[in-house]
């Protein structure tokens, strides 16, 4: 089951875990980097952090979420132990 949580829900140890166990893994999924370019980001997690993705974003007009590419950051996307 995919869960979105809010970055203050994430387990920092589980997410890093997983980054440093994944084959696809790079430096910009670590939650540490991830909190040094976005001042703003959630994530979708997959069964007890097996799957992650981060979403980084910035409020638009204080109304709605823009999802963006944070600066130093060459790729995101899906990664885990699947």
């Amino acid at each position: 089951m995919i869960s979105y949580l809010k970055r203050k829900e994430i387990n920092d140890q589980l997410w890093n875990t997983t980054v440093q166990k994944a084959k696809n893994g790079l430096p910009y999924f670590y939650t540490w980097h991830l909190d040094n370019c976005c001042k703003h980001w959630s994530a979708l997690v997959w069964e007890e952090y097996k799957f992650i993705m981060p979403l980084p974003y910035n409020n638009k007009l204080l109304i709605t979420k823009q999802l963006f590419q944070p600066i130093l950051t060459q790729q995101l996307g899906i990664i885990g132990n699947g």
